[in-house]
């Protein structure tokens, strides 16, 4: 089997069924023909071995017999994913980082990808600590990098995400939502591309619905469908526009917008693919439903 067959293969396995995963992971290093394989093994590792099993120890020793791999040994760029994500373990699971064995960037995306996994394991408390740590290392005088920042953006925008799902927030809880959908904006303009800011506005947009800050909702809602408009995006990010221009003006019972961009969402609808319909589905179907 080629190494990249078997990271999609293992990706799209993982979930239904994690240990059998974790087993081919396991031999997945007689597969790699490139120290670049370092990265995309590592992460799976990170992923199933913490974030599924919570088995820290079992991902630790993967992550070393990698890092002793032939084609890794004396390659920078392999051995500092690795270091990366034998950090990201142990922030994961509670335990101090050596931040001396680390460069600055090194540091960030190993506790943006701790905060993932945190996440994943339903503990927020955790995520939140060690966003907040990242964010205080790139308000620090980190150069500027992409390296850093999209982890940043990414870590940003999934605990906001969850955040936004958690039932019976607390202020606290509503102020770091906020907050973090803020910075993943911020560094989407670093490190991502029109889609990343669009979706950022999106999310923006949702968790100020959903903290009730309703005028400041409305517009990250039109900077979102106007980034879409600059750039001819697809029917299905148009549509997700509209829908939340939609959601904002029903929470304002501004009933004349809701009409129309009601029928904007719809007409972005019927355009779309049968496979994109079905994902759109339920939510054009809260839209049609009065609240």
């Amino acid at each position: 089997m080629l190494f990249d067959q078997f990271v999609q293969e293992a990706w799209r396995d993982h979930a239904q069924d994690t240990k059998a995963v974790a087993a081919r992971l396991r031999g997945a290093r007689e597969l790699m023909t490139t120290a670049a394989h370092a990265s995309p093994l590592s992460r799976l590792i990170v992923h199933v071995f913490g974030e599924h099993l919570g088995d820290w120890d079992s991902g630790e020793r993967e992550l070393q017999r990698l890092q002793q791999h032939p084609l890794c040994a004396h390659d920078a760029l392999a051995q500092s994913a690795l270091r990366m994500a034998q950090a990201a373990l142990q922030c994961a699971r509670g335990l101090p980082i050596a931040v001396a064995d680390l460069t600055p960037p090194e540091r960030i995306g190993a506790l943006c990808a701790g905060s993932a996994v945190a996440l994943g394991r339903e503990e927020p408390q955790q995520a939140a600590q060690l966003f907040e740590g990242a964010v205080k290392l790139v308000h620090s005088g980190v150069p500027d990098s992409a390296i850093y920042h999209r982890p940043m953006a990414v870590a940003a925008n999934n605990l906001a995400g969850a955040l936004c799902d958690l039932v019976g927030r607390s202020p606290a809880q509503n102020a770091l939502m906020l907050r973090a959908a803020q910075i993943s904006r911020t560094y989407w303009d670093k490190a991502g591309t029109w889609l990343e800011a669009e979706r950022a506005e999106y999310m923006l947009a949702k968790v100020n619905l959903a903290a009730g800050q309703l005028e400041q909702a409305r517009p990250h809602a039109v900077a979102c469908l106007s980034i879409c408009q600059a750039n001819q995006a697809p029917d299905f990010e148009l549509f997700f526009a509209h829908e939340m221009l939609a959601k904002a003006a029903r929470a304002r019972n501004d009933t004349q917008e809701l009409d129309r961009e009601l029928a904007h969402a719809v007409a972005a609808y019927t355009r779309l693919s049968v496979d994109d319909q079905a994902a759109c589905k339920g939510d054009l179907d809260g839209l049609m439903t009065p609240t």
